[in-house]
């Protein structure tokens, strides 16, 4: 008890509403101002979600359309450079589709075709789908303009080199095309100082490479199509061998015979169909006996060997040159026995 009272002191609950009423006044000065700091932070965390989400939805749509103009093999290059301003700035997607545009321009310019042309079953093109040298001329200048703005992009930007080589090799490859060597040779030289800077050591090893060999290239005999080449001349007939009015021999137009798979039998046309054949019946073997059922009459009269038996009932005195040959007896025999020949008239006295 007299523990309790000397830990009672005086003034104690006055100290005690003191802080509830600072803590009071705490909360009414600045807990709205603390609500809202804590409202204000869990916006952001939900509009940065909602704003990576979008991104996320963009970039799928940007490559998307970007694969779908590649997909059926013959893109268009109006096409991509429309899907390049369409998605700039998102991600690689407009680099990827100028590079790809510009390279469509120069697989024209080496073709000879325009872009989109196909060739005939024959392997000849539309006359309306050849390019002309003011055609080439636009190609590698529109191919040019993106090549350069891929390279300048890229090279400007962290982690790009790669797209910076390709862009590159795009503006060497214009520049060997106009048969400018030496902006050609800058072009590799850069490529590979791109390529030892960013590690890549096969691109470096390639553009030295082909530092090498663009004075081979120079040299390089032209491809000529074949309307351009000189066709060789017909031979003209001379006159007097009566061949004057004939067509031009073409060795082609000439017919092939038919191959057969076996010797053709005597008397047969090689060129009839197999199916439509008689069947053959094979040759008897030497020394068989006739089948039964072979009717007589292939023995002339008169040609009977000596020796041979007549028929029953026949004198063989009787027959004369030139008697008909007697006829086969039926299978049943007579019910009266055949008349006896009459004599023979040289027996008379």
């Amino acid at each position: 008890m007299d523990e309790r009272q000397q830990q009672i002191r005086a003034g104690a609950g006055l100290e005690e509403s003191r802080l509830n009423t600072e803590f009071i006044d705490f909360i009414q000065k600045w807990g709205g101002p603390f609500l809202l700091l804590c409202a204000a932070i869990m916006g952001a965390w939900a509009a940065s979600n909602w704003w990576n989400k979008q991104q996320a939805q963009r970039l799928d749509e940007a490559f998307g359309q970007y694969e779908a103009q590649l997909a059926g093999g013959n893109p268009s290059p109006e096409a991509l450079k429309a899907v390049a301003a369409e998605y700039e700035g998102v991600a690689s997607v407009a680099l990827l589709a100028r590079l790809d545009a510009a390279e469509v321009y120069m697989g024209s310019v080496r073709s000879g075709l325009k872009a989109g042309a196909t060739l005939g079953p024959d392997g000849t093109a539309a006359a309306e789908d050849l390019l002309t040298d003011d055609d080439r001329t636009r190609l590698l200048s529109q191919a040019e303009g993106l090549y350069r703005q891929c390279f300048d992009q890229a090279s400007a930007a962290r982690g790009r080199s790669l797209l910076a080589i390709r862009a590159a090799y795009g503006l060497a490859a214009v520049a060997e095309c106009r048969a400018e060597f030496d902006a050609a040779r800058g072009h590799y030289e850069r490529i590979a100082e791109l390529a030892d800077t960013a590690s890549l050591s096969n691109h470096a090893a390639f553009a030295r490479s082909r530092l090498a060999d663009l004075g081979d290239i120079q040299t390089m005999p032209r491809l000529w199509a074949a309307a351009e080449l000189a066709q060789k001349p017909i031979p003209e007939v001379p006159e007097g061998t009566g061949l004057e009015g004939l067509m031009p021999f073409d060795p082609g137009a000439i017919p092939t015979a038919p191959e057969t798979l076996g010797p053709v039998a005597p008397g047969m046309d090689p060129g009839l169909d197999p199916g439509a054949l008689p069947a053959l019946d094979p040759p008897a073997a030497p020394g068989a006996p006739e089948p039964a059922g072979t009717e007589p009459g292939t023995t002339e009269p008169g040609t009977t060997e000596p020796g041979a038996t007549p028929p029953a009932g026949t004198d063989p005195g009787s027959s004369e040159p030139g008697a008909a040959d007697p006829e086969t007896p039926p299978s049943d025999p007579p019910a009266d026995p055949p008349a006896a020949p009459p004599s023979n008239p040289g027996s008379r006295s």
